[in-house]
């Protein structure tokens, strides 16, 4: 009795979808430059990446909010790991 199939092996053909894909990404990317988000409206409503940009101040908050937030939530998340163990893991 077999419990699982057999998994085939990465290939070149799992690389070339790969490829294609990216490619294919880079070239919507390259011919839409520098309207990051197109308005169905009209062009003068597309979003460009100079009117996405934000200012230097809430590029400095937000770095040190991932600063300080990012080990928070990783600590919160061990904590718990570690206070709720018995039930993640029971012993045998």
């Amino acid at each position: 009795m077999v419990l699982a199939p057999e998994i085939a092996p990465f290939d070149l053909t799992h690389t070339a979808w790969i490829f294609l894909l990216i490619a294919s990404l880079g070239t919507i990317f390259v011919a839409l430059w520098p309207v990051v988000l197109p308005s169905t409206e009209g062009s003068e409503f597309d979003i460009t990446a100079k009117c996405a940009a934000v200012s230097p101040y809430t590029r400095t908050e937000l770095t040190w909010l991932g600063a300080v937030g990012r080990p928070a939530v990783v600590a919160y998340q061990s904590w718990i790991c570690w206070v709720f163990r018995c039930r993640f893991w029971p012993r045998h």
